[in-house]
């Protein structure tokens, strides 16, 4: 687990004739997630300060430099590392103008010994003209943020604790000490204590557990109070495959489809390829755990050459033991889930909920009194009345903790709303410990699935081969031709097994995590940490959310 690096909220109050140059270096510096100034102010004190008319301007220019390129066979890719000057619009204008009417007219197509002749001369100035459009760019983009009043201009944003010294000497350099700088930390922002600002959510680079942070924001990105659950969804998922999908050698090939993934070439929304074959590795390797543990090898089990280490899923005598394993696998991941729960219940502060949810601490005691004295009865087929007392006394305190408190609380008459009455209030308590209830035990013996299908998986696998004996049945006395097409057949079956049963190990492993886990923990609403840089096209998305 994981908790986001501490944010802070950083206001700057400058003039705006230096607002143009502070904002083309924060373009460039590209650790500023910056938010609307005019909406963080109390009945609206700043206006945008925006410039519509600019933008436009801006495109313009803008296509006619990506044509200048390509005419010349050029690229220009731009970078939060650009350097180019913060000139006028007015001044570029003239500058790709003046090259333009240096090309030939009229479309005429050029030899590409001309148009080296051409890029040659003119690529330096073009590309001079490119990058101070990227500063033009980022200049506006971030003047979409600011907010400004009178000959006054605030810029607003959020940065990591540990950039904050590159950024005061970022202001200082752009204001000559003409400023005012305000540091917040997250937990003293009015405006996020008043709901008008969130902060946003970053973490560290995280190694390996980054490729599966995408399984997290697919769900939803965390809550800056809330604890990252990176770390548990990598080692709960790769278990979970590795339990449906236990073989040594299609696990192998699983992680060498992901070495390869992540061997590509990677071009911008390419890591996705590289994560995925990050998360194909560890599965992979997990799956090739378990299948010595399981003593298969493609599929095949000779168990005088590999004996299983663990259990053979296909063993009428294994099988209730491998079907009560993986319910004793949910049993834990859902303990561990409650338990983050409760966590992110107490950084929040929110201590009622951290206790009388039925996630929360009385749910959890009961989950595990009912596991127990289950479990007993099981075993000795006899329980006590103390027992049942037990068990019904934290669902007596769930059921009795949310209409008690909604009846004593004040949160109703501070926002001058009318107290349910008790019967309503009671009425949603029967609800809730009922989906308590069924939720607690539907989701515990969901996680049987897992077991199910590492008994499919073997199944599947034992197809193959059946037909390999069959086929050297009928090929007797053709021992070459036999050879050939069990070899096909090898291949062929181990290929679909591998696609197919891989396929259903992940869409299984991902349903488990977010219906069965997640649901009991994992709250979201967060907003991402997205800074803004020069040239990136989608900067207008980088304020923060409103609530």
């Amino acid at each position: 687990m994981f908790r986001p690096l501490p944010m802070l909220k950083v206001n700057v109050l400058l003039l705006k004739r230096q607002a143009a140059e502070l904002a083309s270096q924060l373009g460039r510096k590209g650790y500023v997630h910056l938010v609307d100034a005019t909406r963080q102010t109390q009945e609206s004190l700043l206006r945008t300060f925006a410039q519509p008319e600019a933008e436009r301007n801006l495109q313009a220019l803008q296509a006619l430099c990506v044509q200048l390129h390509k005419t010349l066979g050029l690229s220009h890719d731009p970078s939060s590392e650009s350097t180019g000057e913060l000139l006028p619009l007015e001044k570029i204008s003239e500058g790709l103008k003046g090259i333009q009417a240096a090309l030939p007219k009229g479309g005429q197509r050029l030899s590409p010994a001309r148009q080296a002749e051409l890029a040659a001369e003119h690529g330096p100035a073009l590309g001079k003209w490119a990058e101070a459009l990227d500063a033009q760019e980022a200049y506006l983009q971030g003047c979409r943020q600011f907010g400004q009043a009178a000959s006054l201009c605030c810029v607003s944003g959020w940065i990591p604790k540990d950039k904050l010294e590159d950024l005061k000497q970022t202001v200082e350099l752009c204001t000559g000490g003409a400023c005012v700088v305000e540091v917040l930390h997250a937990e003293e922002d009015p405006a996020v204590l008043s709901g008008k600002d969130t902060v946003p959510v970053t973490y560290g680079d995280g190694g390996w557990l980054a490729a599966f942070r995408m399984l997290v924001t697919s769900y939803g990105t965390p809550s800056y109070q809330e604890l990252d659950p990176t770390a548990f969804v990598a080692i709960s998922f790769a278990l979970l495959f590795g339990i449906m999908f236990g073989d040594i050698g299609q696990g192998a090939v699983l992680a060498l489809a992901g070495w390869w993934l992540r061997r590509r070439p990677q071009k911008g929304a390419d890591t996705l390829w590289r994560d995925g074959g990050t998360i194909l590795i560890v599965c992979g390797l997990a799956a090739t755990l378990f299948g010595f543990a399981y003593g298969s090898f493609f599929g095949y089990e000779n168990h005088h050459i590999l004996k299983p280490l663990w259990l053979n899923p296909l063993e009428q005598m294994d099988i209730p033991r491998l079907l009560l394993t993986a319910v004793g696998v949910g049993i834990v991941l859902s303990s561990l889930a409650i338990l983050f729960n409760i966590f992110n219940h107490i950084m929040r502060q929110d201590y009622f909920e951290g206790i009388f949810n039925r996630n929360g601490l009385m749910g959890l005691l009961f989950y595990w009194l009912a596991i127990g004295i289950g479990v007993t009865i099981v075993l000795t087929g006899r329980y006590a009345i103390w027992q049942i007392v037990l068990l019904v006394l934290p669902l007596a305190v769930l059921f009795l903790a949310h209409p008690l408190h909604e009846l004593v609380g004040a949160s109703h008459a501070a926002a001058g709303e009318e107290k349910p009455s008790l019967f309503a209030l009671l009425l949603e308590s029967c609800i809730e410990l009922m989906e308590t209830l069924t939720g607690y035990l539907s989701g515990t013996v969901s996680f049987v699935r897992v077991g199910a299908f590492a008994i499919s998986h073997g199944a599947l696998c034992l197809a193959v081969w059946s037909i390999v004996q069959l086929i050297h049945q009928v090929f007797a006395g053709h021992g070459a031709v036999g050879f050939v097409v069990s070899c096909i057949v090898v291949v062929l079956g181990n290929a679909l097994v591998i696609a197919f049963e891989g396929m259903v190990a992940l869409i299984q492993g991902i349903r488990l995590e977010y219906y069965e886990l997640f649901s009991k923990y994992f709250s979201g609403g967060g907003v991402p940490y997205a800074p803004y840089r020069a040239g990136a096209p989608a900067a207008e998305a980088n304020a923060s959310k409103e609530t």
